[in-house]
C-alpha cells in the first residue's frame, strides 16, 4: 500500500516478536517528518547489493507526491551517503538534490563538494 493511501501510517506487526511486548498497531509516519536517504555514485559499483536512484528518478518521484487537491505533500527532505564519495561516477547529489528541493535560490552557484574541496586545497 502507498503511504498516502494508508493515512500516513504504517502497520507494524509487533506481536511477531515475543520480546517486544506490544500489540500490532499502525504507527504514524507523516510524510512531513520523513527523510529519504539515497546512496550516491559509489552504489553503481556494488552490483545488485544497493539500489541506486538517479537524480531524475528522485525528481520524478518527488513530483508525484501530490494530493487530490494538487498540493505537493513534501517530505522533510533528502540525505545521501557517503559524502566522501560525492562526485564518484559523475554523480553529484549536492547540486542535483538542490534542483529538486530548491533550497539554495541560485542553483548556478552550487558546486560539487569535489570542486569545493579542490578549491580549498589550492588556496
Amino acid at each position: 500500500e502507498d503511504l498516502m493511501e494508508q493515512g500516513e501510517s504504517f502497520q507494524v506487526d509487533f506481536e511477531e516478536d515475543e520480546n517486544v511486548h506490544l500489540r500490532n498497531q499502525r504507527v504514524p509516519l507523516p510524510l512531513s517528518k520523513l527523510v529519504f536517504g539515497f546512496a550516491n555514485g559509489w552504489a553503481l559499483d556494488t552490483g545488485d547489493k544497493v539500489v541506486f536512484m538517479d537524480p531524475q528518478s528522485i525528481q520524478s518521484a518527488y513530483h508525484s507526491l501530490v494530493d487530490d487537491d494538487g498540493k505537493l505533500q513534501q517530505p522533510r527532505g533528502f540525505m545521501f551517503w557517503v559524502i566522501g564519495e560525492e562526485g564518484k561516477n559523475q554523480v553529484d547529489f549536492v547540486p542535483e538534490l538542490n534542483k529538486i528541493l530548491k533550497i539554495r535560490p541560485n542553483n548556478n552557484d552550487m558546486r560539487s563538494l569535489k570542486d569545493c574541496t579542490a578549491a580549498n586545497k589550492t588556496s
